[in-house]
């Protein structure tokens, strides 16, 4: 288990290199031109990390949760 506030910190490089993951997703995207869906099977930008980034988030606050829980009832 990890304390309070390195949960806190990993909590918040976590929303802050999700944020730049969609960004930088967002860029990808837009930078795709009208006609690309005719030339080439797939266009978008892989979501891998942005997925993996989100879930691991959520094991955070879920871990943050439970040391908050814990910490109130003991």
């Amino acid at each position: 288990m990890s304390t309070l506030k390195q949960l806190q910190y990993r909590i918040s490089r976590t929303k802050a290199a999700l944020e730049k993951e969609k960004c930088r997703n967002n860029e990808k995207m837009a930078r795709v031109g009208w006609g690309a869906g005719f030339r080439k099977r797939y266009t978008g930008p892989s979501c891998v990390r942005e997925t993996e980034l989100s879930e691991r988030l959520k094991q955070y606050e879920a871990e943050l949760e439970a040391l908050q829980k814990g910490g109130r009832n003991g």
